[in-house]
């Protein structure tokens, strides 16, 4: 009887990604499958500076919690003291990698690297879209691994006037990487049909991604909206700066908060501008920055609404948070959104800034019915969980393995 085939888990996002204050959306998707993966005794593989280095459990155990519980900083090695143009926190991230690897090799010494050193039957799985390429997929084919990478959106595809400058080849070229898996994951519906239409051909299986537990939301007064996520043309944050705009010249002071939780990204100098710039700045807008997972919490306990306006989605975690929480979500009428929120949120033309001026103003008031409609709503909604994720994952990868061993 075989061993219960091997997983490596592809971490070079959460390498490349420890110089951020706070996770993003994905960030957290692949912590959580570092979780998952480190239960189930899988092995990790980084890729920074053109070497791939093969991790085990113990020292991607160190690296997450250095990055997520602020455990001592781990030392710098030689090299890291020499990248002195570096950020400090990616510096230390890949000295613990560099200091810690049970091996290394280029990119072409990959699949000599895995039969020396994991032996037998064996799946890689890239859920962060970081070192998707198809000159490694060929390596781990080599080796006789089977390939799995989840697609989280093709939004540069599908809207490029979205994309940072430069990026929508990048893209591109990973998604034709992602293609040559022998299994694709998604993380909704709407983008595994937009993977087909983009030429996957492969099996394609969905799994909601799942979110922490969330403290329950108070009542909150006085009024106080949020929009959280990256400040980038695709959010719209231009939307809900229009609308506090015309509030303050209406009400003034008098008009409901909005604190916006996120980073400035790319591409948005308008919108940087209007932050930088209009008179209820500092005093009804507030722009907060990234919120680690306590703040977070403390802004949703809070919450009247959060606010997701955004052109283009492929998930939702924001929304699934706010609902689990508790809070009312007004969001934009996307495919992937209604897949989250169900009948539990209210959806809105991401364009039309009247209605939506009208709802804030609704939600704003004492007593609102809307409001009271809408918390009512997310009693029948169930909060997606990591547990059934995983149970989705594990069965489709189990397919996969056993598919690879009866074709051996």
């Amino acid at each position: 009887m075989r061993e219960s085939p091997s997983i490596l888990l592809d971490i070079s996002r959460t390498v490349a990604r420890a110089r951020l204050p706070a996770p993003t959306g994905i960030d957290r998707v692949e912590r959580a499958y570092i979780r998952w993966a480190s239960l189930r005794g899988g092995r990790f593989l980084g890729a920074f500076d053109g070497r791939q280095y093969l991790l085990e459990v113990d020292a991607v155990g160190d690296l997450l919690g250095w990055i997520e519980d602020g455990d001592d900083r781990p030392s710098l090695d030689l090299r890291g003291y020499l990248q002195v143009q570096r950020d400090l926190s990616l510096r230390t991230a890949q000295s613990l990698v560099r200091r810690m690897a049970r091996a290394v090799a280029s990119p072409a010494g990959v699949a000599t690297m895995l039969r020396e050193h994991m032996p037998g039957s064996g799946l890689y799985l890239n859920v962060g879209h970081d070192n998707l390429d198809a000159a490694l997929m060929a390596s781990l084919t080599r080796a006789g691994f089977g390939r799995a990478a989840m697609v989280h959106d093709t939004i540069p595809l599908d809207h490029p006037a979205f994309a940072r400058h430069g990026t929508v080849e990048t893209f591109r070229a990973k998604l034709n990487a992602a293609f040559r898996a022998d299994l694709l994951l998604a993380n909704s519906q709407d983008t595994a049909d937009r993977m087909r239409g983009h030429g996957a051909e492969q099996q394609i299986v969905t799994a909601p991604l799942g979110i922490d537990p969330v403290p329950a939301a108070a009542s909150s007064a006085p009024p106080a909206f949020l929009v959280l996520g990256t400040i980038e043309p695709r959010k719209n944050h231009a939307l809900l700066l229009r609308i506090w705009r015309a509030l303050w010249d209406q009400m003034g002071e008098a008009s409901p908060r909005l604190t916006i939780l996120g980073r400035r990204g790319w591409e948005n100098r308008a919108v940087f501008d209007l932050l930088d710039s209009e008179p209820m700045m500092g005093r009804t807008v507030i722009e907060a920055g990234t919120p680690n997972d306590d703040t977070l919490a403390e802004h949703l306990a809070s919450a009247t609404a959060l606010l997701f306006p955004s052109h283009a989605e492929g998930y939702g975690l924001p929304m699934a948070e706010a609902l689990a929480a508790g809070v009312p979500v007004i969001a934009s009428d996307l495919p992937a959104l209604r897949e989250v929120g169900g009948e539990a949120a209210e959806y809105l033309e991401p364009s039309d800034v009247e209605t939506w001026k009208q709802r804030v103003l609704d939600y704003a008031a004492l007593g609102s019915p809307q409001r009271a409609a809408r918390v009512a709503a997310i009693g029948d909604w169930q909060a997606p969980t990591w547990a059934q994720h995983f149970r989705i994952i594990e069965n489709a990868i189990e397919t996969i393995l056993v598919q690879g061993r009866n074709d051996v």
